[in-house]
């Protein structure tokens, strides 16, 4: 039994230790580490990209064509942003959005596959 500290240190210090193996420090990296992937590919972002600027040049055309059904497509569009922009969906949205960060943030990372 030690009750000096120093003499533990030393004691631990005087042990024959084998040296550690090649590669050590990499292979306990790369079984914990955990590299994050983007959700999405490159063409499938570009593709997300050009949908969505093609609806809104659409959208954009068919409001301005100044027809009976480009005004009531303009009304709607009206109607859903004050909806958007309510206080209540503000709520929620940030509701949302704190617990998404809350999941990302006190998720348990996957492991990488073993090597063998």
């Amino acid at each position: 039994m030690y009750y000096d500290d120093d003499e533990l240190d030393g004691a631990l210090l005087a042990l024959p230790l084998e040296p550690l193996p090649d590669g050590l420090r990499a292979s306990i990296m790369s079984a914990v580490a955990v590299l994050p992937r983007p959700i999405l590919t490159v063409w499938e972002t570009v593709g997300v990209g050009v949908i969505l600027a093609l609806a809104t040049w659409l959208s954009l055309l068919f409001v301005s064509s100044g027809n009976g059904a480009g005004s009531w497509f303009a009304a709607a569009l009206d109607l859903l942003g004050r909806f958007l922009v309510s206080p209540a969906t503000l709520v929620w949205v940030a509701v949302g959005l704190g617990a998404a960060l809350c999941l990302s943030l006190a998720s348990i990372p996957r492991r990488a596959p073993a090597k063998s």
